[in-house]
């Protein structure tokens, strides 16, 4: 399912659509795949760093961020909590935390 066609669809499976969508962003990312990534990011984002710690604004600044920290470091073991998703009226937004 599509996240444009989950926008009508129950919570269950607007939930469903969305955890697909954080587990091919994480995948893409983590694969090294960059391009990849500007497919589920809008132009004009804004992505807020963990513990408050500021901001990034547009998407080929977050893109690059991906890219610098991967350039960064050696990544031997990742795990991300499950996604905390609350689905109501529009938008609908996912909140995810990696570890």
């Amino acid at each position: 399912m599509s996240l444009s066609s989950a926008r009508s669809a129950e919570p269950a499976a607007v939930t469903a659509a969305l955890r697909a969508l954080l587990a091919a962003f994480s995948r893409a990312w983590q694969e090294r795949r960059y391009s990849d990534l500007a497919t589920w990011l809008a132009p004009d984002m804004v992505f807020l760093l963990p513990g408050g710690n500021g901001s990034i604004g547009g998407r080929d600044a977050v893109i690059d961020s991906y890219r610098e920290f991967m350039e960064r470091i050696s990544l031997t073991s990742y795990r991300e909590a499950p996604p905390n998703i609350d689905v109501w009226g529009q938008p609908r937004s996912p909140r995810h935390a990696g570890r």
